[in-house]
């Protein structure tokens, strides 16, 4: 299985003092999706902590470990949000390798930026 170095780069910046800054690209319409508006609050911002997630973990092709996925942000039942994400097409689970994907993540920057 993959795993992702974001929480060692991360812990170790911190540690020295450092501050990280990533960039998430969101087009103006993002907010008005209509899988949004179907999924409560907390269910939108856990899908944003993903996708912002795999931009700051590098994770070009979207795909994350479970783990991650359910730790990206501070929801009561990450798991709960998870299966939400998925019911309404946001997020593709694949449940044998326990890896998450948001559906689109095209919101990660070039790498030249």
């Amino acid at each position: 299985m993959r795993t992702s170095p974001a929480s060692d780069v991360l812990d170790a910046g911190l540690h020295l003092g450092r501050c990280f800054v990533t960039w998430t690209k969101l087009d103006d319409l993002w907010c008005e999706r209509r899988e949004l508006a179907a999924i409560n609050f907390a269910d939108r911002w856990h899908y944003l902590a993903m996708i912002q997630f795999c931009s700051r973990a590098d994770l070009r092709d979207g795909v994350m470990r479970g783990v991650d996925a359910r730790r990206c942000s501070d929801h009561p039942d990450p798991n709960r949000a998870l299966a939400e994400l998925g019911k309404v097409g946001l997020i593709v689970a694949d449940v044998a390798s326990d890896t998450y994907s948001p559906v689109s993540y095209t919101h990660l920057t070039l790498p030249t930026i």
